[in-house]
């Protein structure tokens, strides 16, 4: 006798399977995809191997210069947690007195755009970088910066030194200085949710069923293990067919990290079933990935459609009938 569909829901919660996540650390280091400055009268420089930063003027004050770099962070996977960023520049020459200080833009610019324009946009203080003498590499911690430019809009940062004095210029290496290791580069280190299975993957039975009978359920529960923060993101599952479907779950989910087993926004059941309605007496199967940015998992979904009890009786009657007549023959 089949079981009833509650039993079979039953029986597909007590099969449901763990995904174990677990984080992979990587690190990227990029160059600016473009630098350059906007000198105190608005003119705007950006090629070159160096850009300024401060007055190279040793008797007029005010006549400061301000860099603008950019990094593009396409290069870091959708999904990634960033756990540390820091820049790095080099200084080829100091004039005299003063420092530099790094902030963060606020707003979109491009170098078609004005000097002037771009001198007036708005920042947020960084701090300063140091050391600043000549043959130095100054370096700052920005992983906020970063991961909030990952999270969201991507405006730059600009270098100034003290301004509102004389003899406080800055010449730094640009993205195209001669010697490529005095470049600017921006360190970022991040998470990525790796995943694999538990089973492993392999073949996962959803049983057999009658070809009169109801759908068949396998449950898979897909869990983010990770503390929060670090995304494991779901897109999308393929090779369903052949009388399989994803019956319930979200198979494009993204699971937030909270270091919790077992429930919240880490984990997504995903059901699996097989109706054989329609489909004739025998062993059906299909090989499936499901994709996330962590890689794929590959399983095979196997059933068996059987004979309906009412068909056996049949058979059985069928059956019973020829021997009767073998035997009557025979007499």
């Amino acid at each position: 006798m089949m079981p009833s569909m509650k039993s079979r829901v039953a029986l597909a919660i007590g099969l449901l399977s763990v995904m174990d996540v677990s984080a992979s650390a990587a690190t990227i280091t990029l160059t600016p995809n473009y630098d350059g400055f906007v000198a105190y009268n608005s003119v705007a420089n950006w090629t070159g191997t160096t850009f300024d930063a401060g007055n190279w003027d040793s008797q007029v004050a005010n006549r400061d210069s301000r860099a603008f770099i950019h990094f593009d962070l396409s290069g870091i996977p959708v999904g990634a947690t960033i756990t540390s960023a820091t820049v790095t520049f080099y200084v080829t020459q100091k004039y005299n007195f003063g420092g530099l200080d790094l902030y963060k833009v606020n707003s979109a610019w491009t170098t078609a755009m004005a000097g002037s324009t771009i001198r007036a946009l708005g920042v947020t203080s960084l701090g300063g970088l140091s050391p600043v003498t000549a043959g130095s590499s100054p370096s700052k911690a920005i992983t906020s910066t970063v991961q909030s430019w990952y999270a969201g809009a991507n405006y730059g940062l600009s270098i100034r030194g003290t301004e509102g004095f004389t003899q406080t210029g800055f010449r730094l290496a640009s993205a195209e200085y001669s010697t490529a290791s005095r470049r600017p580069t921006l360190v970022i280190d991040y998470l990525l949710a790796a995943i694999t299975g538990t089973p492993s993957p392999g073949v996962l039975d959803l049983g057999s069923v009658g070809a009169g009978g109801p759908p068949l359920a396998l449950g898979l529960a897909v869990e983010n293990t990770l503390d929060a923060g670090s995304n494991l993101i779901l897109s999308g599952i393929t090779g369903l067919g052949n009388g399989f479907s994803l019956q319930g779950g979200n198979a494009n989910a993204t699971l937030v990290g909270d270091g919790v087993s077992g429930s919240g926004p880490d984990l997504e059941n995903l059901m699996f079933s097989f109706d054989p309605t329609g489909l004739a007496e025998g062993n059906y199967s299909t090989d499936i990935t499901i994709h996330s940015n962590a890689g794929d998992l590959n399983y095979t979904l196997s059933a068996i459609v059987i004979p309906e009890p009412a068909t056996m009786v049949l058979l059985g009657l069928g059956l019973a009938g020829v021997l009767l007549r073998r035997r009557r023959t025979a007499d």
